[in-house]
């Protein structure tokens, strides 16, 4: 490319009905090449729980930052591990993508294990500069406890008191022990009547998300003093749990 000093763009816009607008911008061109493809990204990368036993899975769970800790969504993920398999792809690599709080998780499991293993990790987006990070497993001889690790969770309503017609959410949050999110468990509610506004019917499924919340609206048009929503969670590797919410509706 051969480049002036800088460059002028006249930009004139005109609309039926409207006096005519110009302005102008303007480039620099340097004879220095610009740093790196853009920004600056940060990728944080841990397994949970880090120590499985064979035919045992564990969360790969990556997150990517701005260097000031702001969430960067829609970066592509690429994940190598150097045996075993990702369950999503049944491969040693998979693909996916940030969400809206810069975070992917995706779990993996050994049958025939190595002492250890090291997942490779490259986040890359336009506009930034790659991201790479690493992370580990490791494989115990010794079967681990149960069917996997613990799981807190936490539901209510919200408002806890309705009117006929008006909508409720159900808000269901999964954590460990130790007060990590959980993400992609399985939720199911069941209630007692009213409809569930995604699936328009007694019952719902679906996961939770990155920081383990997953919610749902449900409202009643012929509807009893009370509701209580029975919740079961599970995932893979952890010990399935069971609660309740409650919500009440009112005559006024």
């Amino acid at each position: 490319m051969q480049c002036a000093p800088a460059y002028v763009f006249d930009i004139e816009v005109t609309k039926p009905g409207f006096q005519k607008g110009t302005a102008q911008a303007q480039v620099n061109i340097t004879s220095q090449p610009m740093p790196g493809p853009g920004g600056q990204m940060t990728v944080h990368a841990n397994t949970h729980p880090p120590v499985v036993s064979k035919g045992q899975p564990t969360e790969i769970i990556v997150r990517a930052l701005t260097p000031q800790g702001d969430p960067i969504p829609q970066a592509h993920v690429k994940i190598h591990a150097g045996g075993g398999s990702f369950i999503h792809s049944n491969a040693t690599t998979v693909d996916g993508q940030t969400d809206g709080n810069g975070m992917f998780a995706t779990p993996w499991e050994c049958m025939q294990c190595a002492p250890t293993y090291v997942f490779d990790i490259e986040v890359t987006k336009p506009g930034f500069q790659t991201g790479t990070a690493q992370t580990q497993v490791n494989i115990t001889s010794q079967p681990m406890p149960g069917p996997g690790g613990q799981m807190t969770v936490r539901a209510n309503t919200h408002p806890e008191t309705i009117s006929r017609g008006q909508p409720t959410e159900i808000l269901v949050k999964v954590l460990t022990p130790q007060g990590d999110p959980i993400p992609q468990a399985h939720i199911k509610i069941s209630a007692g009547g009213g409809l569930f506004h995604h699936s328009n019917t007694t019952t719902i499924e679906g996961e939770t998300n990155a920081q383990g919340d997953f919610s749902t609206p449900w409202k009643c048009n012929q509807c009893a003093p009370a509701y209580v929503f029975s919740i079961e969670v599970t995932k893979p590797g952890f010990e399935k749990i069971t609660t309740q919410a409650q919500v009440n509706i009112t005559t006024n």
